[in-house]
């Protein structure tokens, strides 16, 4: 044996042993003996790719076929090589050299499919593990890899079939369950999925990729903390391990345990700083927290990383909606259609936006293209019915709610929106019906309760009418509308008790003869309205308090807080004119036009207390009237008058005692004539009807004598159109 055979042997041992620096050592050594020695140098490329030097690696063995190009092993190392760098076209190639060498090297066929497979050319990898089954029958790994190849093309029944053939042929095999347990999974199939994957755990203790997979499938069947757990222990097997914290951050958002997931998405973030699916699911957390601006820039880092992800373009998009950008929401909703234009999602969300905008013409386009997409999509059903309901396209909306019910009989609220069509319609039989399915479905469901309620009051049902709307009111917040909804009731129950012919006042809308129905005929209703009033008091004080005053910023919340206080304020000016607190009434009346200047109903009502009840005695006014002098002008005007009349009660004594010893008769006139005329003009402005005004805040209500011929108010009904309204809104703003 000659020297560098010598040195090739010693090679060889201490490259099974794994000594790889030393078995380099002696193949330069036999290299340097014989530079002709071809498996010297595929032998020391070799050494070199385990311990992952693979250019050195690959210059060795193309070293080795250049002295020898027929050396089948020398083009497999090196396809091995390329194929680890991610040079899957030259693995490929050197690895069909090798079949060109060795058709019959069932080894080489395996290496190229899975290089076919990396590469994405699963047909190919196909037909090359079937040619290495047909020359190895009883090869596991073949079949493994074959199912491996199947799965990525979605056919996951054959994928399974060639897993558990592996599993027959080697029982031990803990890639083969690995494999078939991810084939069930995204088949589904989580219970089997789980069973495999607790078997590679077993055969795998260390198999950190299992954990993690086996996660994913109690993720998907709603056990969190079953899923907590794998991730948390592949964690501690791979403290690197990104996805595992990606993924049980998703299990604490499914926990509704925002800040940790937070916490899990942005460490996934530390350790792969491109990971934009870490950025996505961190923003979907921001956003459930209600922290929208940190949700868009989550979601606008996702884009920026991974610029055709029509998902992140539809959740900034809502993130927009949620802060009331609809303009902004819409522009990402489109680029998400743009990228994939059989998004119904996208449809969907891009067609609310628009009916928040009021563009209901767009929104329901939208909402169809979105049914096209997906002909079950109930919600898309139920909000295309709310926009026809706003056009006033009662029939189609209740065509559309109907559909969606059909499509998903569990969907209270489409149930709810059609009761709404049903009242607007006058059919109120049809909209109890509806409101009461609601309610069975969502107990809680407490703008049914009042809808109900109203639909009963319609009816004449004012007792139906009553207990609907306590039992609303016992399921919302005590300073929401429910209150007014109930005192409102309370209040018609009240007047019922007092004289029992309300109802038919109430349905001929008399105005007057409703106003002649006095609680003093009734001692529990005087009592109760003075209650009410209270109630009343408590409410407004909490929104009051709420709100931080009388302002005037535009915000939404704002403005619906500034609606109801005028209701509840209107509320309290009629309970008022009820107990004969005229006053009362007046000054609440004017708290409620502060917080609405265009509140007609308010006027009319405004206007005829007084009209009625203060301005023939026109003192009241002065005097009690509220803050009558607030204003500087109005305190110098008030002075000056009170001088004039100070000065039509004295002057007459002067001129008395002080005159005949002074002036003459015609000098006596003159002074009576320059007394009288600014008289006349103080006694013209308090008592002229075309000029007497007063204000309440920034509104002036003028006292004309236009007022008698204005037509009455609608007192009642025009309150229940006021409540409504507020539901309405409420409704629109979940």
């Amino acid at each position: 044996m000659s020297d560098a055979e010598s040195y090739f042997q010693s090679g060889n041992a201490h490259f099974q042993n794994g000594e790889f620096d030393r078995a380099i050592a002696d193949y330069t050594k036999a290299i340097e003996l014989n530079p002709k020695y071809a498996e010297a140098y595929n032998n020391r490329g070799s050494a070199y790719a385990r311990k992952d030097e693979f250019d050195h690696a690959i210059a060795d063995l193309t070293k080795a076929i250049e002295l020898n190009p027929k050396l089948a092993e020398a083009y497999n190392n090196r396809g091995l090589s390329y194929a680890i760098k991610g040079e899957f076209d030259l693995a490929i190639a050197d690895f069909t050299k090798v079949i060109e060498l060795k058709p019959n090297d069932a080894e080489a066929y395996n290496n190229r499919g899975v290089a076919y497979a990396r590469n994405g050319e699963f047909d190919r990898a196909i037909a090359d593990f079937t040619k290495v089954i047909e020359l190895k029958p009883n090869d596991a790994e073949a079949y493994n890899n074959r199912g491996i190849a199947y799965g990525e093309k979605g056919e996951f029944d054959r994928a399974i079939a060639d897993y558990t053939k592996a599993i027959e042929l080697n029982p031990e095999l803990a890639g083969a369950y690995y494999n078939r347990g991810n084939a069930y999974a995204r088949n589904g199939e989580f219970d089997r999925a789980i069973a495999d994957l607790t078997k590679a755990i077993e055969l795998n203790p260390e198999l950190a990729e299992a954990y993690n997979n086996r996660g994913n499938a109690y993720y998907e069947k709603g056990e969190f903390d079953s899923a907590i757990a794998d991730y948390t222990k592949a964690i501690e097997l791979k403290p690197n391990y990104a996805k595992a914290y990606n993924n049980r951050g998703n299990a604490y958002a499914g926990k509704g345990e925002f800040d940790r997931a937070i916490a899990d998405y942005t460490k996934a973030i530390e350790l792969k700083p491109n990971d934009a699916d870490a950025y996505y699911n961190r923003g979907n957390a921001y956003a459930r927290k209600g922290e929208f601006d940190l949700a868009i820039a989550d979601y606008t880092k996702a884009i920026e990383l991974k610029p055709d992800d029509a998902a992140a373009y539809n959740n900034r998009g809502l993130a927009y909606a949620r802060k009331g950008e609809f303009d902004r929401a819409i522009a990402d909703y489109t680029k998400a259609i743009e990228l994939n234009q059989k998004y119904a999602k996208a449809y969907y969300n891009r067609g609310n936006a628009y009916y928040e905008k009021g563009e209901f013409d767009r929104a329901i386009a939208d909402y169809t293209k979105a049914i096209e997409l997906n002909p079950k999509y109930a919600d898309a059903y139920n909000n295309r019915g709310n926009a026809y309901a706003e056009k006033g396209e009662f029939d189609r909306a209740i065509a559309d709610y109907t559909k969606a019910i059909e499509l998903n009989p569990k969907l209270a609220e489409a149930y709810y929106n059609r009761g709404i069509a049903y009242a607007i319609k006058g059919e109120f039989d049809l909209a109890i019906a509806d409101y009461t399915k609601a309610i069975e479905l969502n107990p809680k469901y407490a703008e049914a309760y009042y809808n109900r309620g109203v639909a009963y009051a319609r009816k004449g049902e004012l007792r139906r009418a009553l207990l609907e709307f306590e039992d609303g009111a016992k399921l919302a917040s005590p300073n929401d509308i429910s209150r007014l909804w109930t005192i409102y009731a309370r209040y018609l129950w009240a007047r019922t008790k007092a004289q029992n012919e309300i109802w038919d006042v109430y349905r001929a809308a008399q105005f007057n003869e409703i106003l002649k129905i006095k609680p003093q005929d009734s001692p529990g209703c005087s009592k109760e309205l003075t209650l009410l009033i209270s109630e009343l008091d408590d409410l407004i004080n909490r929104k009051e308090k709420k709100l931080n005053g009388f302002k005037k910023d535009g915000s939404k919340d704002n403005e619906r807080e500034r609606k109801v206080l005028k209701t509840a304020y209107y509320l309290k000016g009629i309970f008022s004119y009820q107990l004969n607190n005229h006053i009362g009434a007046v000054r609440s009346l004017e708290q409620a036009l502060r917080y609405d200047k265009k509140f007609d109903e308010g006027k009319q009502l405004l206007r005829y207390i007084w009209e009625s009840q203060c301005r023939p005695a026109w003192w009241r006014w002065w005097f009690f009237a509220p803050k009558p002098l607030k204003r500087w002008w109005k305190r110098a005007v008030g002075f000056v008058l009170v001088l004039f009349m100070l000065l039509f009660v004295s002057l007459p004594f002067y001129l008395h005692l002080f005159a005949p010893a002074q002036l003459n008769n015609r000098g006596v006139a003159i002074a009576w004539v320059f007394y009288l005329i600014p008289v006349v003009v103080c006694l013209f402005i308090l008592l002229s009807p075309s000029l007497l005004r007063f204000r309440t805040g920034d509104f002036e209500v003028e006292l004309t004598p236009e007022i008698r011929t204005m037509p009455e108010p609608e007192l009642t009904p025009s309150m229940a159109r006021e409540l409504t309204k507020l539901v309405d809104e409420k409704d629109r703003a979940k």
